[in-house]
C-alpha cells in the first residue's frame, strides 16, 4: 500500500482530493418545483398498486366477489381490474379533478364493454360498479349495472348447480348468485317489483362456504405475517358470506314467493323471527371468536358490526314492505321499526 501511495500519479490524486475536500460547496436555492399534472400519476405503477390496496382495505370485505386466495392482478380479467381500480379510487381522500374525470371516462368505457359480454368476470365487475353507484346515489347507473349483471347471470345459468365446473368456478358462481339475490331483493322495495321478479332464484346451498377460499397467502395482494390474523380473516369473511346468504334467502323464500295478501302478516312475522335468529346465530359466532382471540378483536368486531348493519338494513326493508301491504300497524311493530331506523340513522351520521 505504501509503494502504491508513493507512486507519482497516486500522490497527485491524493493531493487533488485533499484540495477539493477543503472547498466549501454552495448549493443553489431550490426553486418551486414545476407543476405536475395529476394525470402523470397514471404512468406510475405505484398509483395503480395503491388503488388495489385501498380496494381490499375498504371494499372487498363488504363485496367479496372472488376467492382472494386465487386472485392475481397479473392474470385477472382486465374488466375486473378496471372496476377494482375505479372502486379503490373512490376511497382516496385526494381526488384531483383531472384525475377524477379520467377515472369516470375509464369506468364508462369499461361499462360499454361489459354490457356486451356474457361471463362471470363481467358480473363481478358490474357488481362493483353497482355498489359504487348505489353509494353515490347515482340511481340510473346503479339500476343499469344491476340489470345487466342479473341478465348475464341468468344467461350463463348462474342459478344452476352444474357439476361440470371446477371447484374454484363453483365457488365464484356461488358468490355471484348470493350477490345477485341481494341486489334484486333490495331493489324490489324501491322499484315496486312483483313477488316473482326473480324467476330463477336458485335453491339455498346448505353447505357453508369454507375459509380456504379467503385465506391469504404470500402471493395475495394483501398479506398478514401473523398466522392467526390470516386465519381469522378467512374465517370471518366466510362466516359473513354465509350470513349474507342465509339472511337474504330467508327473506326471499318467505316474502317474495307469491305470498297471498291475507297471509302476508303471518309470513312476515315468521320471516322476522327467522332473520333475527340468523342474526343472533352469527353474532354469537363472532363474539365467540372475539373471546377466543382477544388480541385480534379489531378483525372480529369489524365483521360483527357489518352483520349488525346488514340486519338492521334488512329489517328496515321488511317494514317498508309491511307498510305497503298493511296500512295499520300495531304499536309494537311501530316501536320496533323506529328502533331499527334509529340504529341506521346513528350509523349513517357516525
Amino acid at each position: 500500500a505504501k509503494k502504491l501511495q508513493s507512486a507519482p500519479k497516486i500522490q497527485k490524486l491524493i493531493e487533488n482530493h485533499e484540495e477539493l475536500s477543503s472547498y466549501k460547496v454552495y448549493y443553489p436555492k431550490s426553486s418551486s418545483p414545476p407543476y405536475t399534472s395529476p394525470l402523470q400519476l397514471l404512468t406510475k405503477s405505484s398509483f395503480w398498486e395503491n388503488l388495489l390496496k385501498v380496494f381490499f382495505q375498504n371494499t372487498y370485505d363488504k363485496v367479496p366477489i372472488f376467492s382472494i386466495a386465487h386472485f392475481d392482478p397479473k392474470t385477472a380479467p382486465q374488466c375486473v381490474l378496471a372496476a377494482i381500480y375505479y372502486t379503490g379510487y373512490k376511497f382516496l381522500s385526494d381526488q384531483p379533478e383531472e384525475l377524477t374525470l379520467y377515472m369516470e371516462r375509464y369506468a364508462k368505457e369499461n361499462l360499454k364493454i361489459l354490457i356486451r359480454q356474457c361471463s362471470l368476470s363481467a358480473i363481478q365487475a358490474l357488481l362493483l360498479y353497482t355498489a359504487v353507484y348505489y353509494g353515490e346515489g347515482n340511481v340510473s347507473l346503479h339500476y343499469t349495472c344491476r340489470a345487466h349483471a342479473t341478465r348475464i347471470g341468468y344467461a350463463i345459468g348462474i342459478h344452476l348447480d352444474n357439476k361440470i365446473f371446477s371447484e374454484l368456478e363453483k365457488y365464484t358462481r356461488r358468490l355471484m348468485i348470493i350477490k345477485l339475490r341481494c341486489i334484486n331483493i333490495v331493489g324490489s322495495r324501491s322499484d315496486n317489483l312483483t313477488a316473482n321478479f326473480l324467476t330463477e332464484f336458485g335453491s339455498l346451498n346448505i353447505k357453508p362456504v369454507e375459509p380456504e377460499w379467503q385465506t391469504l397467502n404470500k402471493n395475495s395482494v394483501i398479506y398478514y405475517e401473523d398466522e392467526i390474523e390470516r386465519m381469522l380473516y378467512a374465517v370471518c369473511c366466510s362466516h359473513y358470506i354465509n350470513f349474507f346468504d342465509e339472511l337474504k334467502y330467508s327473506v326471499y323464500s318467505s316474502l317474495y314467493n307469491d305470498v297471498r295478501d291475507s297471509r302476508y302478516k303471518s309470513e312476515w312475522n315468521k320471516t322476522r323471527k327467522d332473520v333475527t335468529r340468523i342474526y343472533q346465530k352469527y353474532t354469537r359466532i363472532f363474539q365467540s371468536l372475539s373471546t377466543m382471540h382477544p388480541d385480534y378483536i379489531q378483525i372480529t368486531s369489524k365483521y360483527e358490526f357489518l352483520i349488525c348493519a346488514f340486519y338492521h338494513d334488512t329489517m328496515e326493508d321488511m317494514y317498508f314492505n309491511l307498510i305497503n301491504k298493511i296500512e295499520d300497524l300495531n304499536s309494537s311493530d311501530i316501536d320496533e321499526a323506529i328502533d331499527h331506523l334509529d340504529w341506521m340513522f346513528k350509523f349513517i351520521i357516525s
